[in-house]
């Protein structure tokens, strides 16, 4: 656990607080929320760790449509398998902002406290905070990304995430040439074999 404030250069005293940890319980929140997207916030493991599905099972994953595969991961179906896969191969890969306070006028400053926490916990890649339902949304969550919460819960709480990428900010947009195809490639590796192949068609 890391204590961070946020020093005006006019005053010299503290104007903002943030108290973050690495200590939680990252199975009960991939439980609650769809966290899929972001690797159930845990590090990318070994593919040697992993064990291999049969020919058989991934055959009858490549069945169907696309809507029936995606609402089976979506109601969890075959959430509590990847889960444990996941839990017994990889570390966590995400710091939980715990507390977090910052006087108004210089709520357009919250993105300092983002680089700092990131340089403290440089293997890290993910910030995730909790926020009631309700709670009006501040300039911290701007960036961050809503999750989803899963159809089987009743959370009362908004969990959103960052990635510690989302502090780089020289990119540029261009049209795509040729030579960006390998790159365009890998990006669709993750993809479902049946998306994959939507995609590959469509380049």
């Amino acid at each position: 656990m890391k204590a961070f404030v946020l020093e005006s250069s006019d005053s010299s005293k503290a104007v903002g607080f943030m108290n973050v940890t690495t200590n939680f319980n990252c199975e009960c929140l991939n439980r609650q929320h769809d966290l899929k997207a972001f690797n159930y916030l845990r590090k990318q493991a070994d593919e040697g760790k992993l064990e291999h599905k049969d020919e058989g099972e991934l055959q009858d994953q490549n069945r169907g449509n696309w809507i029936r595969r995606h609402l089976k991961g979506h109601l969890g179906t075959d959430f509590t398998l990847k889960m444990s896969e996941m839990l017994s191969c990889s570390e966590n890969n995400a710091v939980v902002i715990q507390l977090y306070g910052l006087l108004p006028q210089y709520d357009h400053r919250s993105r300092d406290f983002l680089a700092f926490m990131f340089d403290q916990f440089p293997g890290i890649d993910y910030a995730v905070i909790s926020v009631p339902s309700l709670e009006p949304e501040t300039s911290l969550l701007q960036d961050f990304c809503r999750v989803k919460p899963r159809l089987t819960t009743t959370v009362t709480q908004e969990l959103y995430v960052y990635h510690r990428l989302n502090l780089i900010s020289d990119f540029k947009v261009r049209l795509a040439t040729r030579k960006d195809l390998s790159e365009i490639l890998k990006l669709a590796q993750s993809f479902h074999p049946f998306d994959q192949n939507l995609f590959v068609d469509n380049v």
